[in-house]
């Protein structure tokens, strides 16, 4: 897959810094997100999507500002990377360490949105 495919989903100013295949979980009010896909991790958000064919559909996105907390964790020989945003769960999962480290050094780096002022 070409990451120029991937543009598309990228605001302005925004650039992909990483991609690669994953597995995510999410549980919000709304849905219960359980697929394999890619994640995208750009200088602003993680963003995960779908390919289906050869096009990609963007199925979640998660800007750092908006992650209260990232965590590498393990459990029964898995790691996986749990995150919470905007008070949802989300886990990534079936990465090396090294790249879940590096997903955390973009979270901790990207911009924060203090919750006292929402």
């Amino acid at each position: 897959m070409k990451l120029c495919r991937f543009n598309y989903f990228l605001k302005e100013n925004e650039k992909v810094l990483f991609f690669t295949e994953c597995k995510l979980k999410s549980i919000t009010a709304f849905d219960i997100l359980d697929t394999e896909g890619i994640l995208l991790a750009s200088n602003r958000r993680l963003i995960f999507c779908k390919v289906i064919g050869d096009h990609p559909h963007l199925l979640q996105s998660y800007e750092y500002r908006y992650i209260s907390s990232c965590d590498i964790k393990e459990n029964d020989n898995n790691t996986y990377l749990y995150i919470k945003y905007n008070g949802d769960p989300v886990k990534i999962m079936e990465l090396k360490k090294s790249v879940y480290e590096e997903i955390v050094s973009f979270v901790s780096s990207g911009d924060k949105v203090n919750i006292n002022m929402i």
